[in-house]
């Protein structure tokens, strides 16, 4: 008979196995009184090490996990911050649909702000045509109310709208402008592209208002123009 002893020598795992192998031999030819719960007490402590070792890799990497979350958390808030303190295209409700702020205009941008709210609980609300051509209408809850009903202090919604029906929402939205306010004419003659038409009635018609993103999808699906919602915290 040959005894292989590897080069690596035993493991904790099999020096476990061993010890408790031969307690069971001592046991069953009775050279040893012990409980058999002692007997395999080897055995039984390995595998208790080993989940211990389990539960704490297991704890830090659902720490690690946590504290990644929460860093891109507040690095996508500070983002959001940024964007509504710094944003430069804002369209000015002043009779002349064209003026934009600080009187410069920018149709390059695709971005308006359609309510804000500070406070105990802060409400911002933006629309945004994309890059893509989507039409966009976020809104971003921050403070105590989304703290107490959801638990975390940011809820963030939106409204989204393909490109492809881009032309309906501006019929629509023209039709419902001029239905509101029949005695203007000609108000978003002087704005070059469609985007901007859409943007500039969107601040027309919603600006202000806390419930801006609710209505305008109402609205929307009304007209049988697809508006999809969607939400995170």
């Amino acid at each position: 008979m040959k005894i292989i002893i590897t080069k690596g020598g035993l493991g904790l795992g099999s020096l476990a196995s061993l010890v408790t192998l031969a307690f069971v031999i001592a046991k069953l030819t009775g050279a040893i009184d012990w409980s058999w719960l002692v007997v395999f007490s080897p055995v039984l402590a390995y595998m208790a090490f080993g989940a211990v070792i389990t539960i704490c890799v297991l704890l830090v990497v659902g720490v690690g996990i946590l504290i990644g979350f929460k860093k891109l958390k507040n690095f996508l808030r500070s983002q959001k911050s940024t964007e509504h303190t710094e944003s430069q295209h804002r369209f000015i409700d002043t009779g002349d649909s064209s003026v934009m702020t600080n009187g410069i205009s920018q149709p390059e941008s695709k971005k308006v702000q359609l309510y804000e709210e500070r406070g105990e609980t802060s409400r911002y609300i933006d629309a945004e045509i994309t890059k893509d051509g989507d039409l966009v209408m976020t809104g971003q809850d921050l403070g105590k109310l989304p703290k107490e009903f959801w638990g975390d202090s940011d809820y963030e919604f939106f409204v989204y709208i393909p490109a492809k029906h881009k032309d309906d929402v501006h019929r629509v939205l023209l039709e419902k402008f001029h239905s509101d306010n029949p005695n203007v004419v000609n108000q978003f003659e002087d704005l070059k592209s469609i985007d901007d038409v859409i943007l500039a009635l969107l601040q027309k018609l919603y600006a202000g208002n806390p419930k801006a993103i609710d209505q305008f999808k109402d609205f929307m699906r009304s007209q049988g123009i697809p508006a999809e919602f969607d939400s995170w915290v």
